[in-house]
């Protein structure tokens, strides 16, 4: 659609609103645990046949390690918690 405006072209500059997913393991999880999922996720994730999949779909695949999502998760709350809590949203 090459005539559709992005969404700062129809007045909202700055917008950002991207979609996630991640895999989660419980706290407790002993640490070569989950560095072994960590390792094993990675390599199917980023092995060419799946990146190539993925990326026809239109989606990237950041394949980081638990420290860097701990922190992008961190990230996500602080953003989106300023947004709810300036808006005053509440769950219904």
């Amino acid at each position: 659609m090459p005539d559709l405006p992005t969404v700062a072209e129809a007045g909202l500059p700055g917008y950002e609103f991207s979609t996630w997913h991640g895999i989660l393991a419980p706290k407790a999880t002993p640490r070569p645990v989950v560095t072994y999922l960590n390792e094993q996720i990675r390599k199917v994730l980023t092995a060419p046949d799946q990146a190539k999949l993925w990326q026809v779909r239109g989606l990237e695949v950041i394949a980081s390690s638990p420290e860097e999502f701990a922190a992008h998760i961190e990230r996500e709350q602080k953003k989106w918690g300023r947004v709810i809590k300036e808006r005053g949203i509440k769950a219904e």
